[in-house]
Parts: structure tokens; sequence; C-alpha cells
């Protein structure tokens, strides 16, 4: 064996991940269901900081985009969406499935349902099965009275944070969930442009039953207003760090820019840039 294969970050990043795949099967009576009153907490942490920022003159940017500037423009009546996607990358549960194939899919699937339920404090057999019923739960929290664009989004990271294992402990120097928190302090601050790889790559492996069809490109630097090209955008060399989905599943299915935004793009984009340490921008395409 290459010595290389031990070196102890090596060790530790394949026993997190072990970890990680274990919190998706009911193995032992060691790993739990989020509880409620977990999702609770990090969502009552998120939008109290949300709440924060607004009394904030200063914007916040991330990865180019202005976040606020996102989500005072586009509300609940955000409009149809997906309508002009390609029919050749419309998801079949029955003829398709994610690299990892079918069994995975309906893993990751239940895992998330049982997620999103959790969040609304109901069961996961309180909603119709399968793809059609998580969607349910999500334009159940978008409809909640008094539920605004901001809570949403607390909302949407809570459940995110709670899908991951709070180990390793953080010994008090970080208030987020331990695996990411030590991703970023491991990985993401000393190599980027692995963890930027990495990422990609784990999000084509695990998460087309999501989105659809995806495929890994590479990343082509920005043009900034005056047309110059702007290579600050990217982290190393860019090669396999774009994931292009070709017809989003979750966006068709929901049938609303305001659902895609405030439920998916904001709060993922908070999660890989503020809870992993990993610059990530999503752009979607609402025709």
């Amino acid at each position: 064996f290459c010595p290389r294969l031990f070196h102890p970050m090596v060790v530790l990043f394949l026993c997190m991940s072990f970890w990680d795949a274990c919190s998706f099967l009911p193995i032992s009576n060691k790993i739990k269901i989020p509880s409620q009153k977990r999702i609770r907490s990090l969502f009552n942490d998120y939008a109290t900081k949300e709440k924060e920022e607004e009394g904030n003159d200063s914007r916040k940017i991330m990865t180019g985009n202005d976040k606020r500037e996102e989500k005072n423009t586009t509300l609940f009546n955000g409009g149809q969406a997906g309508t002009e996607a390609n029919d050749l990358y419309k998801w079949d549960d029955v003829t398709m499935s994610g690299p990892l194939g079918k069994f995975a899919d309906d893993l990751f699937l239940d895992r998330f349902r049982i997620a999103l339920a959790t969040s609304n404090l109901k069961l996961s057999s309180d909603y119709a099965p399968g793809y059609d019923g998580m969607m349910d739960i999500v334009k159940e929290m978008m409809e909640t009275p008094g539920m605004s664009p901001d809570m949403v989004v607390a909302k949407s990271r809570a459940t995110l944070n709670s899908l991951f294992p709070d180990l390793p402990p953080t010994f008090g120097f970080s208030d987020r969930v331990g695996l990411l928190f030590w991703f970023e302090i491991l990985f993401a601050k000393p190599f980027p442009a692995f963890s930027c790889k990495l990422n990609s790559w784990v999000t084509w492996l695990a998460s087309q039953w999501l989105m659809g069809h995806c495929e890994l490109q590479d990343l082509v630097p920005a043009k900034d207003i005056d047309d110059t090209t702007n290579n600050n955008d990217i982290i190393g060399d860019g090669k396999g760090q774009l994931v292009l989905v070709r017809r989003c599943r979750f966006l068709e299915s929901g049938s609303c820019a305001s659902l895609c935004v405030n439920s998916c793009k904001i709060p993922t984009q908070q999660f890989f840039n503020e809870d992993m340490g990993v610059p990530m921008r999503m752009i979607p395409d609402y025709n």
C-alpha cells in the first residue's frame, strides 16, 4: 500500500465520510433522525442572524451575488418556472437513477424527507410518498402563515445542517455542526481547490435524484461589466468545478421561481459558503 493512503488527514476524511454515509442508514441505535429540537435550535439561530443583518446598512456579498437584493425582489408569488426545459432530460424515477443507483437514491430521498418533515414538526408518513410528497413538505413550509422569505431561508439552511452529524465535537470553538466545522478547518481552508472539486464531484454523485441529470464541466472565468475576464472568480484551475443541471427537477416540481430562490438557491449558497467554507454560487435558469 502507498504510505500516503495513511496520512492522518486522509484517514480522518475517510472516517468522517463513513460516518456521514452511515447517517443515512438505520443500522444502529446510535444513528438517530435529526430531532425537532435540533432543527428548531438551528432555525432560531439563523433567523436571529437574519434579523440582525436586516438592521445593518452594509450589504453582504457572497461570490458576487447580493443576497439582500435577491430576497427583496423575489417574493412568494414568483411565477412559473422550468416550462421551456429540454424534454430529453426530464427525470423519470422508473427508468433513471443517479450514479450510485436506485437504492442509494431512495435512501437519500427518505433521509431528506424525514429532515424536511421534522422541520415542519411532523412525520414523513404524514405526507404522500416519494418525491412528490417531499415537494408537498416544501410547499407547505412556503405557505405557512407568517412565514417570511427570510424565515424560509433560515429554516431550509437549518434543515441542510441537520443532515450532517455533529461529530467530531468542536470543543467550544464554534456552534456549527461538528462535521462541517472540521471540514472547513482541515480541508476548505488549507486545500480550497481540492475542496471545490470534491464538493462538485459529491454533488454530481449523490444529488441527481434531487436536481435531475447533472454533468461536471470546467469552470470558465466570468467577465466583468467592462467585458474583461475576471480570473478571481475561480479557485484553482476550475477543472470539474462546475455542476451543470440540465433540467432541474426541484425547480420544475415547484413551478415557482420564489420557491427555488428561498428554499434552495439562497440557503444552499449560505450552507456552502458559511457553514462549509466552500465558495459556491448557483445560477438558475427560470426558462
